[in-house]
């Protein structure tokens, strides 16, 4: 418990050097979704997929730093290191996300187009997507490192985004047609992700585990 607190600090404190500007573009963002006389879903969804991909960054500015090779001299294990990762992204992603459920929601009441059903089909895909991300790009970055999965990574980071608009149609495909239980189908898709995220973690470790650093 000590050893993944120590380094959640660490996290913390990584993120807090490299990744302030993040802060602005975030407020950016939320402030174009807020004032938006539509429904911006790209202004919408990118601060909570960039704070999602935190752990790319932190996993970048660590092997500049050479962190990865001074750790294996501290009582750490790569399961450590790895779930620190995974753990961070989930603590950044989720109080933008939260915010952006409320912006969205003040935004479309303000413009009276709010629809509960469309609103919580939009949100549950936002989620969706922010998972997936990490869970796609952080296997193959724990494996081949930044620099060589860097071309890896941008194809991954480019998918990403297909994704968000392949799940933003389906989304109003099953808004559409009256014969899906949306609700129960974005639940099974909120498991999937969920079940994904978990095996990328788990995944990520024994990857980990077979890098030579």
């Amino acid at each position: 418990m000590n050893r993944m607190k120590g380094l959640m600090l660490k996290e913390l404190y990584t993120m807090t050097s490299y990744c302030r500007s993040y802060l602005l573009v975030i407020l950016i963002f939320l402030a174009v979704s807020l004032l938006s006389n539509g429904k911006n879903y790209f202004a919408a969804i990118y601060p909570v997929i960039m704070c999602s991909l935190i752990p790319c960054t932190l996993l970048s500015c660590d092997e500049k730093e050479k962190w990865t090779q001074y750790s294996q001299a501290m009582p750490y294990e790569q399961a450590d290191l790895v779930t620190a990762k995974y753990l961070i992204g989930l603590a950044a992603m989720a109080p933008v996300y939260l915010v952006t459920l409320l912006v969205n929601f003040i935004n479309q009441v303000r413009m009276q187009t709010f629809i509960l059903e469309e609103y919580w089909v939009t949100m549950g895909a936002f989620l969706i997507t922010a998972l997936a991300g990490p869970a796609l790009m952080l296997p193959i970055l724990f494996r081949f490192g930044t620099e060589k999965g860097r071309i890896i990574y941008m194809i991954s980071y480019g998918a990403l985004f297909g994704i968000v608009g392949v799940v933003g149609v389906l989304g109003e495909r099953m808004i559409a047609a009256p014969t899906v239980n949306i609700g129960v189908l974005l639940a099974i898709m909120l498991l999937a992700v969920a079940v994904l995220y978990l095996f990328s973690w788990r995944l990520s470790i024994r990857l980990y585990r077979r890098r030579e650093l």
